[in-house]
């Protein structure tokens, strides 16, 4: 890696999209809080695969978050699986916990689930490499219904149907690795 020439690379700025504005990762530049590979970054500077990018002198995990060559097509540099969750699997990239969907995988590179199944259920989900797909699917904005399959103890009543078919809130905890 180096740093990059005008047009080479991405703006240091696009390496802090998952945690702040442009204007902000701008503030933190000028405000020299920014470096590419020890050397102090201004604005416009440009990032290449394999640079280290360091904020307040901790290293930031910014090349999953940005395609890097506009040359190539995304889907040549990122990774993109469908697996099959089953159940006992729990959606965490957090390796410390046991069952994970990292482990469970075991892709050689670095995944991002896009999503989360509960830890009882299974189904499809995506992982990818390419940190822009989570961020772009699961922003807050976006409002996505989820369905279940489920199986009941029991014979469903009429009422049970009425009841289901108006929408059922699960109220659970946020979870964030």
């Amino acid at each position: 890696g180096g740093i990059g020439e005008e047009g080479d690379g991405i703006r240091i700025n696009k390496c802090f999209k998952d945690f702040t504005s442009r204007r902000e990762a701008d503030r933190m530049v000028e405000n020299g809080r920014v470096a590419v590979n020890g050397v102090m970054a201004v604005m416009g500077t440009r990032v290449l695969a394999g640079d280290t990018v360091t904020l307040d002198g901790r290293a930031v995990d910014w090349e999953h978050l940005a395609v890097i060559n506009t040359n190539i097509r995304a889907e040549l540099q990122f990774r993109y699986i469908k697996y099959w969750k089953p159940p006992g699997v729990v959606c965490t990239t957090d390796q410390r916990v046991r069952g994970n969907i990292i482990d469970a995988v075991g892709y050689p590179e670095r995944l991002f689930p896009v999503g989360r199944l509960d830890k009882d259920s299974s189904g499809l989900i995506l992982l990818t490499s390419d940190g822009r797909l989570p961020n772009a699917v699961l922003r807050s904005g976006y409002r996505h219904d989820k369905r279940y399959l489920v199986t009941v103890d029991r014979e469903v009543q009429p009422q049970d149907v009425v009841t289901l078919s108006e929408g059922v809130v699960i109220s659970t905890p946020v979870q964030r690795d």
